[in-house]
Formats: structure tokens, C-alpha cells, sequence
């Protein structure tokens, strides 16, 4: 594997985690972590790779700067998320920090080096007109995935509904 040409961690704005139960997840955070509220997407509909989609339950908070992502798949193609997770007891795991890159170009110039340096794009989606994002996964040297994320402008207007703390 080629050394990258950027940091990854350059633009850090997301730690996320995944859960098998976003109601129980969303008061663990209220009660344990001092963060009281949310942006619920509940049943929320994304692409995971052209043609293919997820579904899940997605809860947003800003905590200063950085945002805190809670998901719960759901069903359609969600292994990523679901995979990590026990069937049956309660369970929050941490799955990836999420870098916010500036411009598209940028964005598809990281998205190039990431396959030169031999990564496979686990998660390459798009919801047109407001987001591109692709996840690269580092759990071999890191422990996590990494997911790269531009907005357009009306995408990055949507930052206003989230709630802060």
C-alpha cells in the first residue's frame, strides 16, 4: 500500500457509532454523555454503492464542532453497519470518523488517491445535489473506517436543523 498524499484526519468533523437499538442509544447519550438531543432521520433511505441502498435509523447532534452520528440498520445492503453488532443484547460501537473535504475536487482527488494507495471504497455513494461521500476502510491499520464527505451548499445549509450543545 502507497503512502497517501493528504491526511485523512485533515477536516475531522464526525465520530460515529453504531447501535442495535437507536431509542436505547439515543438516552444512553442523553443520560451518560451529556448530549439531551438529536436530529432523528428514522427509517432514513441512502445509497451505499450505485443501485444499491441501505436502510436506518440515523441520530445527529453537534457537539462543538464535532458532530455525533448514532445509526441503526435497519435492512437493504447495511452488513457495514449491522456486522460489528450482537443480535440480541444491547450494543453501541464506535465505526468511523468522517473527514469534511471542501470542494468536489478535492473530494474526488482524495477519492483517487485512496485507490491508488490500494483502498477499496466500501461505502462510494451520493445523494445529488447536496452530498458525495465514500468510506475507505482502516480497520487493518486503525481499528475503524474513515468516511470522506463534501456538501454543496444546500447541503451544508441542512448543518442548521442539527441540534448543538
Amino acid at each position: 500500500m502507497s503512502k497517501l498524499p493528504f491526511s485523512p484526519y485533515r477536516g475531522f468533523i464526525q465520530i460515529a457509532y453504531v447501535s442495535n437499538d437507536f431509542d436505547h442509544a439515543l438516552e444512553y447519550f442523553a443520560e451518560q454523555q451529556g448530549i439531551p438531543s438529536f436530529m432523528e432521520l428514522r427509517e432514513m433511505e441512502f445509497e451505499i454503492q450505485p443501485g444499491r441502498n441501505a436502510v436506518c435509523n440515523i441520530g445527529l447532534s453537534f457537539v462543538g464542532e464535532v458532530q455525533i452520528e448514532i445509526i441503526q440498520p435497519l435492512s437493504g445492503e447495511c452488513a457495514i453497519y449491522s456486522d460489528p453488532l450482537p443480535e440480541r443484547e444491547f450494543a453501541l460501537r464506535f465505526h468511523h470518523l468522517a473527514q469534511l473535504i471542501d470542494t468536489e475536487e478535492e473530494f474526488e482527488a482524495q477519492r483517487q488517491a485512496q485507490l491508488e494507495a490500494g483502498k477499496e471504497l466500501v461505502i462510494d455513494g451520493a445523494n445529488p445535489g447536496n452530498v458525495r461521500y465514500f468510506y475507505t476502510d482502516y480497520r487493518a491499520e486503525l481499528g475503524h473506517y474513515i468516511e470522506h464527505v463534501w456538501y454543496s451548499e444546500q447541503g451544508r445549509a441542512g448543518f442548521q436543523m442539527i441540534p448543538r450543545i
